[in-house]
């Protein structure tokens, strides 16, 4: 925890020290006409997450491991609950970093609007994998063995286990952020921020199959279609950076 924190105090005055003046512009121009419908399209996609009339996984309360690919087999059957616990938290951690950075790399006139544009990657991971995990309806490791409470096993929840929204998620905010601060030219110190956010969205992943919520299998995609969305959508976004000629002219 303590390591965390000083990486964090690190990130946030590398980025203040690397500020860029506010005339610059943001990164990015938004659109009402198409930003709007987008990010209210994935929201309500991401609402898939909370339906729980679905009834169990079909293969509840416990699967045949014999049925999973080799990758994901040796992986049947974990429930470490503590493993889940490390992972969110480490998720939110990367998903509340972004704002931060970016206000303080420029300023509050234009970190919000940029914000808008990473928050709009994230949703499309999120609502993404709402749809495909209602959709696909995988059982999720712990089904695969007794270890996990007989109520989780039977639980709607247990049949959300493709792919990995967490690793998703994570992966989204990481390449998000990097893609801006390259747009703002924030200096070498945004590599450190790539760095240490896949870093952290590889420790989500691992968390996610060690703890029996994902396969392995889930949390690759989980980080392709993040890590793409993470990339896609900023590219999407006109530049919203400008030049301002400071040149002085001399008259003769």
């Amino acid at each position: 925890m303590k390591a965390s924190c000083l990486v964090a105090l690190a990130l946030v005055l590398a980025a203040r020290a690397a500020r860029a003046d506010d005339t610059s512009g943001p990164a990015y121009q938004l659109q009402a006409e198409v930003d709007v419908p987008v990010i209210a399209i994935a929201t309500l996609a991401t609402g898939a997450w909370f339906l729980d009339d679905l009834g169990p996984a079909w293969c509840a309360p416990r699967c045949d491991p014999s049925q999973l690919d080799a990758l994901d087999r040796p992986f049947a059957g974990r429930y470490v609950p503590a493993w889940t616990t490390a992972g969110t938290i480490t998720a939110v951690a990367l998903l509340a970093a972004p704002p931060i950075i970016l206000l303080a790399t420029e300023g509050s006139r234009h970190a919000a609007n940029d914000t808008i544009v990473l928050a709009e990657a994230v949703l499309c991971a999120s609502g993404l994998g709402a749809v495909a995990q209602t959709a696909v309806r995988r059982p999720r490791p712990f089904l695969y063995g007794t270890a996990a409470p007989l109520s989780d096993r039977e639980d709607t929840n247990a049949s959300f286990s493709f792919f990995s929204g967490h690793t998703a998620l994570s992966f989204a905010a990481t390449v998000g952020t990097w893609r801006t601060l390259e747009r703002l030219h924030a200096g070498r110190w945004r590599y450190l921020v790539l760095g240490v956010g896949l870093a952290g969205s590889a420790f989500v992943g691992v968390s996610r199959v060690v703890s029996g919520d994902h396969f392995p299998t889930d949390v690759i995609a989980g980080a392709g279609i993040g890590a793409s969305l993470g990339a896609l959508v900023p590219a999407l976004h006109r530049h919203g950076v400008h030049v301002t000629p400071t040149g002085v002219v001399v008259v003769f």
